[in-house]
């Protein structure tokens, strides 16, 4: 019984002391893996973006970050709407997670809370073309002609209603047409209406095709000036002469110009935010070569101009950049790289408490060393009492060292600062050594 007790208390010290940092790694590890499920399993991958008419530019930039973002491991839906009225309606009711809008449009745009601006992305000047035959001086000479305004729910459709309305002009003024983009295009072409408003990109193929039509014309807003004065939201840009091809356009056009911005929903993801402007910047050689030289004051993408607050994401993007890691990296590996700090945390902390805890698993470790010690101790102390013969008292004293040693052995394992409980034991032990010594004297026994 004696060699099982003593092999087991120290089996269990020594699987403590081992044990017990296993215990800690296999904790993090445990906790490590959770997180990485909650994070596959909770954060989104994928967005659902509403673009535009499917021949506008919305509908052109939303495919070529579609391919951009699904390159990275983000799903991208993209909806056709009728344009930018459509777009933020779907917005608003929740429908979708991003939408291209036309600045300028939405009045009181400080109630939509649940809205927030990610960035502007190039000028939309608006083309008014009209047939050559009738020639066009002033808007006010709209008046009865055959007239495109845009689709219903698009951002072209209540821009020309405003500007008609500044010269005097109602829907009822003339005579109105909402085709799509391409349908207006050929409408126009084959003299099918007199005129139309185009809120394009000034690359878009529909401009250069109606701006290169010999039967066709582009109106020059002169005074643009006098409008930004009764819409100071509207930007403005000069096409040069000779921009398109040779005496295309015959002279500098001025025209007025909304610009196209990307708002989102208020819970948009961060990192899903972050990475759709990392996309944007990157393409915007791509996409705004000319809108940028063009512009001459401003650089695209931009936080100014949208008429939402900035998304949080889209502020610190905009005031420290990307980091490398997004840059580079897939989203997968992004989202498990940015979770880590919340796992170092955890690991801090558990670090931390663990520290804390030691001197109490210290003291746990050596009052379990110490409490088969002090039984056997207290039954050979209990033996010296009745000691008759010098066999029985050797015998004490063999096994009595015998405990002493396994107790110093034992303690050298443990720190200095946590002996009080062996200097405890040793007083115990120095006290029976002293009755057994009494009880040698009494036997006449001296080695």
């Amino acid at each position: 019984m004696k060699g099982i007790d003593k092999d087991s208390v120290k089996d269990i010290v020594i699987k403590l002391a081992f044990f017990k940092w296993m215990l800690v790694f296999f904790l993090i590890l445990l906790i490590f893996i959770i997180n990485a499920i909650v994070i596959h399993y909770s954060i989104p991958k994928e967005i659902t973006i509403a673009t535009g008419d499917p021949y506008g530019s919305y509908h052109r930039l939303g495919k070529i970050y579609k391919k951009a973002l699904e390159e990275k491991k983000i799903k991208v839906n993209l909806i056709n709407t009728e344009g930018s009225i459509e777009n933020f309606n779907l917005l608003r009711q929740g429908k979708v997670d991003v939408a291209f809008l036309q600045n300028s449009l939405i009045v009181n745009n400080s109630e939509y809370y649940n809205l927030k601006g990610l960035a502007s992305l190039y000028h939309e000047p608006v083309f008014l073309f009209h047939r050559k035959d009738k020639r066009l001086n002033l808007l006010s000479d709209l008046r009865e002609k055959r007239v495109y305004l845009g689709a219903i729910e698009s951002g072209a459709h209540s821009l020309s209603l405003e500007l008609l309305e500044k010269n005097g002009l109602t829907e009822y003024s003339i005579k109105p047409y909402y085709y799509s983009y391409k349908e207006a295009k050929d409408a126009l072409i084959k003299n099918e209406i007199d005129a139309g408003f185009f809120i394009l990109n000034y690359n878009n193929e529909i401009v250069k095709t109606l701006i290169k039509n010999k039967d066709i014309d582009i109106f020059n807003f002169t005074d643009y000036k006098a409008y930004q004065i009764y819409l100071p939201k509207l930007s403005s840009i000069i096409i040069p002469k000779n921009y398109y091809d040779k005496h295309i356009p015959k002279e500098d056009i001025s025209l007025l110009s909304p610009l196209a911005t990307l708002v989102c929903q208020e819970n948009f993801h961060p990192k899903l935010a972050e990475m759709l402007l990392i996309v944007i910047d990157d393409l915007k050689n791509e996409i705004n070569k000319d809108s940028n030289f063009l512009s001459n004051k401003e650089k695209f993408p931009s936080s100014n101009y949208v008429d939402f607050e900035l998304h949080d994401a889209a502020k610190n993007y905009f005031e420290k950049n990307s980091s490398l890691i997004s840059k580079y990296f897939s989203y997968d590996i992004i989202f498990f790289l940015s979770q880590l700090k919340y796992l170092l945390l955890f690991i801090i902390i558990f670090v931390v408490i663990i520290i804390n805890i030691l001197p109490f698993i210290y003291d746990f470790q050596i009052g379990l060393l110490l409490k088969s010690k002090y039984k056997k101790l207290r039954k050979l102390e209990d033996l010296i009492n009745t000691i008759q013969t010098i066999a029985e008292l050797e015998n004490i004293k063999n096994n009595l060292d015998l405990l002493n040693d396994e107790v110093e052995i034992e303690s050298s394992r443990i720190p200095e600062q946590f002996q009080r409980k062996i200097n405890s034991w040793k007083l115990h032990y120095s006290m029976v050594n002293d009755i057994l010594r009494c009880k040698q004297k009494e036997l006449g026994y001296f080695s």
